[in-house]
């Protein structure tokens, strides 16, 4: 599916700037890892770990979570890339599936070890310390 050139500035809108992981795909190089940086309503830019993507190339992206979209490459810098989707999304999903990720890394239970906690007053100091 050819695209037209892509013009630094153009169809600018507000993208939610993230560091999410996904999976990419293309039929000419496979599954690699990704980091997504910024996700918006048509598109998204990001970073692959092992081979650059083209422009033009069609590409699917599962992001970690769920959200699968595909689209074209519009512009490559080494391994960095940004893709229009082949559908725009309802900024809506995006935010839900944002949303999600964030509960679900801040619903894990943290324990700081006794030797980590602030202390709040002289009894609780080790006495080698007063």
């Amino acid at each position: 599916m050819p695209t037209e050139p892509f013009v630094a500035g153009e169809d600018r809108e507000h993208r939610d700037r993230r560091l999410v992981r996904a999976t990419v795909w293309c039929e000419t190089i496979g599954d690699q890892d990704a980091l997504v940086r910024d996700i918006s309503r048509n598109g998204l830019g990001g970073r692959v770990s092992r081979e650059p993507l083209a422009s033009g190339m069609d590409v699917a992206v599962n992001i970690v979570g769920g959200l699968q979209v595909t689209g074209v490459v519009r512009w490559t810098r080494g391994n960095a890339f940004g893709m229009r989707f082949h559908k725009d999304l309802e900024p809506t999903i995006v935010a839900d599936h944002l949303r999600k990720q964030l509960d679900a890394a801040s619903s894990h239970k943290w324990e700081i070890h006794s030797r980590h906690r602030l202390l709040s007053n002289e009894r609780e100091l080790p006495k080698r310390w007063v």
